[in-house]
């Protein structure tokens, strides 16, 4: 007798899962920092072939522009994770319910736009080519989190003047 086997249909979500923010910002961490190991292996490599000149460029690179971009990383985290916790903390949590007021959402967005005229500054000095494809990446995933943040917090922004279209004549209005 044939044994009968039961097909299971896969589950999906309605939606995707949003990804986390930490997890995000941990892997763009340890993407900088194997960037950074990998333009001093570089320079000893340099070292070793006699170009001490070359080795002084990637030990600058590494030492510099990613231990800035190290550092950038990580206190962006700091600051999204703790806009994070402060949406969260507000009545009615993360869930949709919270609002900022505009003085608070203003020094948010500030802060934002401080950090992607930062990229904008950072991304002119990534080497070309292979060796700066890193630090591209590193940059782009910044730039979407953070762009991600911006429309977040207009997004829960309480505005109280929702009558913006005042301007525009109601219907039956005999302006028409």
């Amino acid at each position: 007798m044939p044994e009968i086997q039961t097909i299971q249909q896969p589950t999906t979500s309605p939606e995707p899962e949003e990804p986390d923010t930490e997890e995000e910002f941990k892997a763009l961490y340890t993407d900088a920092t194997d960037g950074r190991d990998r333009f001093e292996a570089l320079a000893k490599a340099a070292d070793a072939a006699g170009n001490p000149e070359i080795a002084k460029v990637y030990r600058e690179v590494s030492g510099t522009v990613i231990g800035l971009i190290v550092d950038l990383v990580a206190a962006s985290a700091s600051a999204i994770i703790n806009v994070e916790d402060a949406v969260d903390a507000l009545p009615g949590g993360g869930g949709g319910g919270s609002m900022l007021v505009q003085e608070d959402a203003d020094k948010y967005l500030a802060l934002f736009d401080q950090y992607l005229r930062l990229l904008d500054g950072l991304d002119g000095i990534v080497p070309d080519g292979p060796d700066g494809a890193a630090q591209r990446e590193v940059f782009a995933t910044l730039r979407r989190l953070t762009t991600g943040m911006v429309e977040f917090t207009k997004s829960i922004v309480d505005d109280d003047d929702d009558d913006d279209d005042d301007d525009d004549p109601e219907v039956g209005d005999p302006e028409e």
